[in-house]
């Protein structure tokens, strides 16, 4: 009784109160943090490039794909009547479709070799509409895209790769986003305008105003009485 805390209050409190910090827990490597469950929030990035070249390797890639897909409706429309020129059509877009998924997966030595197929295939796309008497709007609308897919990636191969090697984060990712859906929008447009004048875009259901009248059988033309 001389003013002495009892020892059970003393063991209590000892419980209660808190500890310090271990030592270096600010200095977790965040392997640790993740294992006790506080992992650091997953941060979007893309590879180190310039600016210029991302944008032209995007635009060339979304371009090469879209020449890719021309040729498709291109070489599939010769098949009836042209199978030889028609298969030789369909290798080739499925080198300029392979050139341009390639090509949007990061940049590298391979960009110089889609360049170079890129031009190539939208070159042999003209060429089977010479050699046919077919050549249009479809041809030359791949060959655009494949010559304006070429130019893009072999611009990107020249544009030094930045100091440093940092990977882009932050706000830079979303404007080269959205970069990246302009290219695509206007990749989109001419190779839409390419497919229409094929075969398949001409038997392709149209989506105007219509709704399911030519689907039914109305619309335009009809059946007839």
């Amino acid at each position: 009784m001389n003013g002495t805390a009892p020892a059970g209050a003393a063991g209590r409190g000892a419980l209660t109160s808190p500890g310090p910090a271990p030592r270096g827990a600010a200095d977790a490597p965040a392997s640790r943090l993740a294992a006790a469950g506080h992992a650091p929030a997953a941060v979007a990035a893309l590879p180190p490039e310039r600016p210029a070249a991302f944008v032209a390797r995007g635009w060339g890639a979304l371009a090469g794909i879209g020449g890719g897909l021309v040729q498709v409706g291109v070489g599939a429309e010769h098949l009836a009547h042209h199978p030889v020129v028609g298969a030789a059509l369909l290798a080739l877009a499925a080198l300029a479709l392979g050139a341009g998924v390639l090509a949007l997966r990061g940049p590298g030595p391979a960009l110089r070799v889609g360049a170079a197929v890129l031009v190539l295939t939208a070159a042999g796309s003209a060429a089977g509409g010479l050699l046919t008497a077919t050549l249009g709007t479809a041809e030359v609308c791949a060959l655009a895209l494949g010559v304006a897919g070429g130019l893009g990636l072999g611009l990107a191969v020249h544009v030094p790769a930045p100091a440093g090697g940092a990977p882009v984060t932050g706000r830079a990712v979303a404007g080269r986003l959205l970069l990246l859906a302009l290219g695509a929008v206007l990749a989109a447009a001419l190779a839409t305008t390419g497919l229409a004048a094929t075969a398949a875009g001409a038997a392709a259901v149209p989506h105007g105003g219509h709704g399911l009248v030519p689907l039914l059988g109305g619309g335009h033309g009809g059946h007839g009485g």
